[in-house]
């Protein structure tokens, strides 16, 4: 049955700490008849510091005072490290106080910028406009495109699954700008784009294994996910840090690639992309192109990403 909310004095619906929620029939809308103007005084349905997945629809958010869904996450300030296990933290918004930051099995990695080796080149790199270089190149991938067509397991699967083992055995890469400190990400999850028949495309968040069956599984979720439905599904995963932002063009290789930016140097996450698979001297080649922040990487640590995708499509 649907669950209406007709009016709120605050929020219609309100998640913290949870993970995984369905929302399916909830409407906030007016009640037919009613001479009220507004339903609720401020969202209709607000969740912060939820895990996995916020799934909305088949719902109705209407005449609230404002958004129809926020979610986010709650950004504090590292006052002090007291050890190599404890941190002294606040919140410094009034909106955030009753807010629980981190629970136990949490990870992140704050770096010490005193003491980090890139510090000079962080800093060098953070004042430019556009702190970001790349590579395009490609890899060859003869073998495990053959072992995914033997095993009738889709080759972007498979080569996806790769590309995210190694950007997790790249350090470099899972390193991130957050508000004025330098943080760590243990795992990176895979972020990518889903073409559809009609010509249009949306975003698709995988939550990173070690075991391609796992990986490959959810990855299939988000794709029809996308395929039955419309438009880009943001599901704010253009605000997440814990990810890597990769794209497909399947309809042509290339030698060079230009991405659409913000010229905002805290942007920190690093973009992959890979072109159409091709041969060259009766072996096939797959096109890729790695972009980062220059104040996080260099040449070699892009190169090491690169090698390591190399030898595990070169494993099978």
């Amino acid at each position: 049955n649907a669950i209406n909310v007709y009016h709120a004095g605050a929020m219609g619906l309100i998640a913290e700490r949870s993970e995984n929620i369905t929302l399916d029939r909830f409407n906030v809308v007016l009640k037919e008849g009613s001479v009220r103007m507004i339903t609720t005084t401020a969202d209709a349905t607000h969740f912060c510091n939820t895990k996995g997945k916020v799934i909305i629809k088949n719902c109705t958010f209407e005449n609230m005072l404002d958004d129809a869904t926020n979610i986010h996450g709650t950004y504090v300030r590292v006052n002090k490290i007291i050890d190599d296990y404890t941190l002294a933290v606040e919140t410094y918004h009034p909106h955030q106080k009753g807010y629980l930051f981190a629970e136990a099995g949490d990870m992140v990695k704050i770096i010490d910028q005193k003491t980090w080796k890139r510090k000079e080149y962080f800093d060098f790199f953070s004042k430019m406009a556009s702190p970001y270089f790349g590579i395009a190149t490609d890899v060859e991938c003869t073998n495990a495109y053959a072992a995914a067509k033997q095993a009738g397991r889709s080759f972007f699967a498979s080569y996806l699954h790769k590309s995210i083992l190694a950007v997790n055995q790249t350090p470099e890469l899972c390193t991130r700008i957050l508000g004025e400190e330098v943080v760590a990400f243990s795992p990176v999850h895979a972020g990518t784009t889903i073409g559809r028949a009609d010509g249009t495309f949306a975003f698709a968040y995988v939550d990173f294994s070690e075991d391609f069956e796992t990986f490959n599984a959810a990855l299939q979720k988000e794709i029809q996910a996308v395929q039955n439905g419309t438009g880009l599904r943001l599901n704010d995963d253009d605000k997440k840090l814990d990810l890597i932002r990769h794209s497909t063009l399947p309809w042509t290789s290339f030698t060079g690639l230009l991405h659409p930016t913000r010229l905002d140097p805290q942007e920190s996450v690093p973009k992959i992309t890979f072109g159409k698979a091709f041969f060259r001297d009766d072996k096939r080649f797959l096109p890729v192109s790695v972009e980062a922040h220059h104040g996080l990487a260099d040449g070699l640590h892009l190169a090491h990403y690169l090698q390591t995708l190399q030898d595990l499509l070169s494993q099978e």
